[in-house]
């Protein structure tokens, strides 16, 4: 569960940092940043990247750690007319990324229907937005044909470690219904397709071992994220600080594994979740020099372990805001930093499309300018930007001066 809302998100096209980029990491983790010269760098970034529909309130299986619980929506859901009107509108803003996240979008005809009306749009516009979804599965058989009309950009299949790990957060026998869908999309999709894995304390102390078993599949690519408790989530998951570094230092072992294929593992960090920040820029695996930049806005720091397997870390150091947004079962617009407690939707919706004729446009202008965007840069700068850097000063930020 991550702020990048769209899981793998197809992975990082690597660039460079922008000199404007390096001066704002500088000046943002060696406390120097003013808040009007953050609010300015914010209001840069503003325009629509990436858009995750979550199409249903319904799943075939109850995990432990699922974060997407919503008792009841707080309108009827969207039809499948009006779906086509708000990506229609999406499209048009040209966002790097289209995903369908969910709940489970193989429970019935609309996911799949959906997906071929994206492909239908993504081939209006010459190839873009890039369009992908997130899955647990073990439903995918009965679309094969669809998945393979539409040729996602990528696709998540979510797992959760060996077979006695998965079974227990998703239920016995899902990792016998799973796999044989995780063999197909690997042969068949290759480098675009992920496997999505939450690092909990039920599968911790074996990632690396995971990570062997899944390169011996064919598998590619390895996306993970660390559990992010919520109150209506199992608490007996929650991994203390100290696991939690403990998981960085685990790391190193994967530069031991000898990969015939290049297998890429792919770690997301963000703002949600501050310890595994935190335990991160204390950790050697960080050095600010080494941070690019992708096509949809991500810093990361990539290491090439030098036996065919690869290390990224995905940083969401500050908040997107309306850059990354999800759009609810029922059209409510959510910025990417409150999609992660279902309890709070009701209260941090910033509108819904249907009061704008479903036209995305109009809505993203609003949320632009909307007392929710003002909030949550206020509350990134006071709360979290200063513990950031109270426990990122024995870090590499000390080389930050070099970066510019």
């Amino acid at each position: 569960m991550s702020i990048t809302l769209a899981g793998s998100m197809g992975g990082l096209r690597g660039r460079s940092l922008s000199n404007n980029s390096k001066l704002f990491h500088t000046k943002l983790f060696n406390g120097s940043l003013s808040f009007s010269e953050f609010c300015q760098w914010f209001k840069q970034h503003r325009d629509p990247k990436v858009v995750s529909l979550v199409i249903n309130n319904t799943c075939n299986l109850r995990c432990r750690h699922c974060y997407l619980q919503v008792e009841a929506l707080t309108a009827p859901p969207l039809e499948l007319a009006e779906w086509k009107m708000v990506i229609d509108s999406i499209a048009l803003m040209r966002p790097g990324l289209i995903c369908l996240s969910g709940k489970e979008i193989f429970v019935d005809a609309k996911g799949p229907d959906l997906l071929l009306y994206l492909k239908e749009v993504r081939d209006r516009f010459n190839g873009s937005p890039r369009i992908g979804f997130i899955t647990n599965g073990t439903l995918l058989h009965r679309y094969k044909d669809i998945v393979l009309a539409t040729n996602p950009d990528y696709l998540d299949i979510s797992l959760d470690g060996m077979e006695s790990d998965h079974d227990a957060i998703r239920g016995k026998g899902t990792f016998a219904k799973t796999l044989p869908n995780i063999e197909w999309a690997a042969a068949t999709f290759k480098e675009r397709f992920y496997i999505s894995l939450t690092i909990q304390k039920q599968n911790a102390q074996r990632l690396i071992r995971v990570v062997d078993y899944l390169q011996g599949k064919g598998i590619r690519n390895i996306s993970t994220a660390f559990y992010k408790p919520l109150p209506y989530t199992d608490q007996d998951l929650v991994l203390s600080p100290i696991e939690v570094e403990q998981v960085f230092d685990d790391l190193h072992a994967l530069g031991e594994l000898r990969a015939d294929d290049p297998v890429n593992v792919m770690l997301d960090l963000d703002i949600s979740h501050l310890p595994s920040i935190i335990a991160f820029v204390q950790s050697d695996w960080f050095t600010l020099e080494f941070v690019q930049e992708d096509d949809n806005g991500n810093f990361f720091v990539r290491y090439e372990l030098g036996n065919n397997v690869s290390l990224s870390f995905r940083l969401n150091l500050f908040p997107p805001g309306v850059s990354r947004v999800r759009i609810t079962p029922e059209g409510n617009l959510l910025a990417a930093g409150d999609t992660v407690n279902t309890a709070t939707y009701a209260e941090y919706a910033i509108g819904n499309t249907r009061d704008f004729k479903h036209d995305f446009s109009a809505l993203h202008q609003y949320a632009l300018e909307s007392p929710r965007m003002a909030q949550i840069v206020q509350e990134y700068y006071n709360n979290a930007l200063p513990l950031l850097i109270e426990k990122s000063k024995r870090t590499n930020y000390a080389f930050a001066s070099n970066l510019v």
